[in-house]
Parts: structure tokens; sequence; C-alpha cells
């Protein structure tokens, strides 16, 4: 079974994340880049600030995705409230875009919980843009799914307010009635950060791609395709494989480690992060299709 062709898009939109602080499960920082992640510096710089010494308290997230409306009263998309969450995070700092995953759990889906704290994705009144990304944290350099694109998976690259973290994660609502058989295709967006190797303080870059998938149920494999049209090698390939509602490919030394779980009602979403040791690493998150003709 072949994955169908992803038609050319140009890049999305490109960022530039400025962080130094530690993370809690980075790599060893060798910031050398592939083929599959461009050296050139590509992205627009936003600021020229190199560490975030914001230390204002975080009191405008309240109520993620609740915005008010014309009459003053407050209107809400869709939430995921108390709910059993799970996901996969990384994290990267300048020079190391993060090269070890860490399991999350939590029962909001608008909250990223870390070592016992539970951190606000989204900010009160914020909209997401026509491609259904939030713009978010340390000066809105970061990048969050919304429901435009998910109902039941958040993905994305998110610095807070107050710190010198960068946080590449997926979660989600856990599935239920996943299937055991069959093929489907999930369609969605993919981040990808990256060490700019060509800007003396190795700042991180962030960009936006499609990303397809297939999930073959009776053959426990999941196989995808990030589109990266701003580079030479244009499709990155993500495989692993499905075990019950979640799934995983180590990768080895040299390959893409991939880890994620397919998220709501008869797994009609998936999510996860992914990563190629001292090259890069992101997020992806899709939905489901149709099933595939056998």
């Amino acid at each position: 079974m072949k994955l169908s062709n992803i038609s050319a898009m140009s890049l999305l939109s490109v960022f530039v994340l400025t962080a130094c602080g530690g993370g809690s499960g980075g790599g060893n920082g060798n910031s050398s880049t592939s083929s599959t992640s461009s050296t050139n510096s590509t992205g627009k710089a936003l600021n020229n600030i190199p560490e975030n010494t914001n230390k204002a308290p975080e009191n405008n997230h309240q109520n993620p995705e609740t915005k008010p409306n014309d009459s003053g009263t407050e209107k809400s998309e869709p939430k995921v409230e108390d709910k059993k969450i799970e996901g996969y995070r990384l994290d990267a700092k300048r020079g190391d875009s993060g090269d070890f995953s860490w399991s999350l759990k939590g029962n909001d889906l608008n909250y990223l919980s870390v070592w016992g704290k539970k951190i606000p994705l989204i900010e009160l009144g914020s909209e997401p843009n026509e491609k259904g990304w939030y713009s978010v944290g340390f000066n809105k350099q970061g990048l969050i799914s919304s429901n435009q694109q998910l109902t039941y998976t958040r993905h994305g690259v998110f610095q807070p307010v107050t710190s010198n973290d960068v946080y590449i994660f997926a979660q989600g609502e856990k599935a239920t009635e996943v299937p055991t058989m069959g093929a489907y295709n999930y369609k969605g967006q993919a981040t990808m950060v990256y060490v700019d190797n060509n800007d003396a303080n190795k700042i991180l870059r962030l960009a936006e791609y499609p990303a397809e998938f297939i999930a073959d149920f009776g053959k426990k494999e999941l196989l995808g395709a990030i589109s990266l049209l701003d580079q030479q090698n244009n499709v990155l390939p993500l495989t692993a494989e499905i075990n019950g509602d979640k799934f995983k490919h180590w990768g080895g030394f040299d390959g893409v480690y991939v880890e994620g779980q397919f998220y709501g009602p008869q797994a009609s979403e998936l999510g996860g992060i992914y990563y190629k040791r001292d090259k890069f690493s992101g997020t992806f998150g899709a939905k489901k299709q149709e099933k595939q003709d056998k």
C-alpha cells in the first residue's frame, strides 16, 4: 500500500525560537543538520532577544479557547476538559532541537503538564490563523494546533512566557474503539524544529508543513510523509509499529524516531512527535479521512 502523492505547496510559515535555557530532556547539543533540514537561514528573524527575561505572571490564560463575542458574553470552541489526556514531549534549547521523549499525562487538552505544573497553552481571546494555528508563548513565536485542525488533539511548539524552555509536544484525548482491521487515511499538519547553523548563536527555527498518513490496523503499520517543499529532499517519510492505541518506531542511531497515539472516538485522530538525533525534531497531528480499499 502506498501513500497518495501530496500536492506541492510553498512553505506555509517560518518562525525563529531564541530560547537558550536548558530543557529537561534534550540531546547532546550537536547542531549539525541533515539534507532534510536546510542549513540556510530561510526563516524570518522576529527579534534579537538572546534569552527570555520576562518573568511576569502568566495570568491571562485562564480559559483557553474561550473568547468574548460581540455581546460581551463568552463563547467557546468545543473543549476537551477533565478527560484522560496522554502524549509525548521533547525539550529543546538553542543549539539543540531535542532528542529525548518524555511521556505526558493530564486531564485538560489545553494545558501542558510538565513536572507537576500545568502550563496553559492558549491565551484568552487568541484567534487561530487561516491555517488553524495559534501563535503562542514568548513573543508569539510558537505554534499550536486549534480546533479548526483537530478536535481531540493538540500539537506544536511552545515556549512559555516565563521560561527559557521550548516544548515540542503532541497530546490528546485517549482513543476509544480503536480498529483492529482495515486501513485508513489521516491528513493534517506537522511542525519541524532545527538548528540554524548559519547563525552564530545557533538559534532554533520552526516551520510547519502538510502531513499525510495511512494507518493499517490489520498489519499494525503506520506510514507517513511530511511534505518539505522548501527542501531539496522534499518528503520526510515516517514509519511506526501500531500497538493498540499507540505507535512507535525507535529509528536506531541514524534513523527517525517516531512516537505517538490515536486519539478520540474510533481513533478519529492521531498525533505524535519525531526526531532525528542531532538533526531535527517536530510534531504532527492528523484527522481520519476514509477507509482504504484493499
